[in-house]
């Protein structure tokens, strides 16, 4: 009952103890569990007549609770949970307060920007968001935007980019500061600065999470690969590989910055399934 109140808005004990009907001291002390089991986390505190009133919301948007003794006592299902908790915090803010807080940013079909290319990869962000909101109630806003109408207020918002920096020029204006960088001297390829490989296939892609670098209160997530195909390699890796991604990069596991290339498990030319080379 007081995970169902704190999902909606920050409250106290003495918010919770009205309107639950239970003591606050009763409150405070399942708060305080809550708090300590990572279900809960403080917003804020403010002071009222001498007294701290501490502030909580839920830390996820969801739980399940196992009864089942077996599975209570199985690794795997501790492992779950564990992952899950590690979405909330590598994609925060991203994902935040059980809400989508992000503009996802296609390339535009038209022909654009100082490469005069189009991009082929916007339908790649419908598997994305149905992706995304599986994971927390999705936003009733309008999330996405072509590169072509980003302006600079979005651009110090967090975001989601989809795409190169040849078909993306958001990609391109932020790729100085990607640690798995694209060198667009030779066509499309990718340079890590965290190993010091170069990466030419064009069924590879990137998965990597910047601060943003005209908001350092924002993140940016790049989808994108040297094609479009190493762009879809992206999104599948993210998609499927999630607690992969959330481990970081093999060479600095504090860099969320990896490269996969797309592989096609049931040859029937599609993109299902990536394998990870950093």
């Amino acid at each position: 009952r007081i995970l169902n109140e704190l999902i909606n808005k920050p409250l106290c004990a003495k918010d919770l103890a009205s309107i639950l009907n239970i003591t606050v001291q009763t409150i405070s002390y399942h708060l305080k569990k809550l708090n300590e089991a990572g279900l809960i986390r403080l917003v804020k505190t403010i002071e009222k007549r001498g007294a701290i009133a501490k502030y909580y919301m839920t830390e996820l948007n969801a739980l399940t609770i196992l009864f089942n003794s077996s599975l209570a006592n199985d690794n795997s299902s501790t492992s779950n949970i564990k992952i899950l908790n590690k979405y909330v915090s590598f994609l925060h803010p991203i994902l935040s307060n059980g809400k989508f807080n992000a503009k996802i940013i296609v390339g535009s079909p038209d022909i654009h920007g100082e490469y005069k290319t189009r991009a082929r990869c916007a339908g790649y962000a419908v598997d994305l968001a149905l992706f995304l909101g599986s994971l927390l109630p999705f936003t009733e806003n309008l999330v996405t935007k072509l590169d072509t109408e980003v302006n600079d207020k979005d651009l110090k918002e967090n975001l989601i980019l989809i795409g190169g920096p040849k078909v993306n020029m958001v990609t391109l204006k932020v790729n100085k500061f990607l640690p798995i960088f694209f060198d667009l001297s030779e066509g499309s390829v990718m340079i890590s600065k965290v190993s010091g490989k170069t990466f030419r296939g064009e069924e590879e892609g990137s998965i990597q999470i910047i601060q943003n670098p005209f908001n350092l209160d924002s993140k940016i997530l790049v989808l994108a690969g040297n094609t479009h195909i190493g762009t879809k390699a992206s999104i599948v890796g993210f998609i499927k590989h999630l607690s992969r991604v959330a481990q970081g990069n093999i060479w600095n596991k504090n860099i969320i910055a990896n490269v996969v290339s797309g592989i096609d498990l049931n040859s029937d030319g599609i993109i299902d399934d990536v394998e990870f080379l950093e």
